[in-house]
């Protein structure tokens, strides 16, 4: 989570580092105006146009729950910029032959609602 999520999305901005923690049926859901909106895995690569250009801006993180049965995982996480808590994010993870796979992210952004960040 932390390379796949954190640094690949977040900081380094590198679709190899999220590609190797994001199981490729990943979907994301978003509550939006009483409805659940759904972006697959292309859709926020898209979005976010991961370009490599390094996030000058320090970002910080928090583990708040982890919960792990045999071979699936529940996480709770908040996130900080600048030490502005920014996004408070829910993840489901299954652990395959390669290791645990994100396969489900709903989030809440702290600041303003966006279907895709």
């Amino acid at each position: 989570m932390v390379h796949a999520y954190i640094k690949g999305i977040l900081v380094n901005r590198d679709i190899e580092l999220v590609s190797s923690g994001f199981h490729p049926d990943f979907t994301m859901q978003v509550l939006d105006d009483n409805q659940i909106i759904k972006a697959s895995l292309d859709m926020c690569l898209q979005r976010l146009e991961l370009d490599e250009r390094k996030n000058e801006n320090k970002i910080e993180y928090e583990f708040k729950f982890i919960d792990i049965t045999k071979n699936s995982a529940v996480v709770r996480m908040e996130i900080f910029e600048n030490s502005k808590h920014i996004y408070t994010d829910y993840f489901s993870l299954y652990k395959f032959d390669n290791g645990w796979k994100i396969v489900v992210r709903y989030s809440l952004h702290m600041n303003r609602m966006s279907i895709l960040t």
